[in-house]
């Protein structure tokens, strides 16, 4: 996946956040039924009130910028809000064991979805040389409950010269369980060139 060409994510303004981090069925429904709708707009999922970190120009390959393009944070509502779009998008039918085989997020967790592109263009498995991830909460190292990634898919970006070049892209997913209370803290990886990230996130701006 690609959030600055294939997944064609809009990056949107949208309203106050607050985390849900155990919705009720209802208000998952309520986020099912909003992904309906933003899919039916044909203007892309909005994504902008989520990202914990955004290049400024997903296309470009920039020296010394690394290989992540995007941080976004998914919550157990924008999940479920992605099921109902990506399944009506895709013209199948919104059903509950369709929106939990892809909103399958268990109460108290949170996710962080990387995306990235490679180095080079054969280097398809490069998502494993990212580090493993952890989630500072005060003085807790947090490990990752799950980890996941999406597929690997060749795409076309423009290097420093401007000449077209081809790199795959991927994107790792990083699951983590929400202590109690806990609303602030750090995410911290390193990606496939060595870089180290540090990102501060407050979950009380996402719902």
């Amino acid at each position: 996946m690609r959030l600055g060409g294939g997944l064609a994510l809009a990056l949107l303004l949208g309203s106050t956040l607050a985390l849900v981090a155990t919705p009720t069925d209802a208000e998952r429904q309520a986020a099912v039924q909003q992904g309906e709708a933003l899919a039916g707009q044909h203007q892309g999922y909005p994504v902008r009130d989520y990202l914990l970190y955004s290049v400024p120009d997903a296309l470009a390959l920039t020296p010394g910028e690394g290989s992540v393009e995007a941080v976004q944070v998914a919550t157990p509502l924008e999940r479920a809000r992605w099921a109902g779009y990506f399944l009506t998008i895709q013209g199948k039918p919104v059903t509950p064991d369709a929106v939990q085989h892809i909103a399958d997020m268990p109460p108290d967790r949170v996710e962080f979805i990387v995306y990235a592109h490679s180095n080079g263009p054969k280097d398809q498995d490069f998502l494993g040389a990212f580090g493993p991830a952890t989630m500072l909460i005060g003085e807790q190292v947090l490990p990752t409950s799950a980890v996941k990634t999406s597929g690997a898919s060749l795409d076309n970006y423009r290097d420093a010269d401007g000449q077209v070049v081809f790199r795959w892209t991927d994107a790792i997913t990083y699951r983590f369980r929400v202590p109690e209370g806990a609303t602030t803290g750090h995410l911290r990886f390193t990606d496939a060139t060595g870089k180290k990230y540090d990102l501060p996130f407050d979950l009380s701006r996402y719902r």
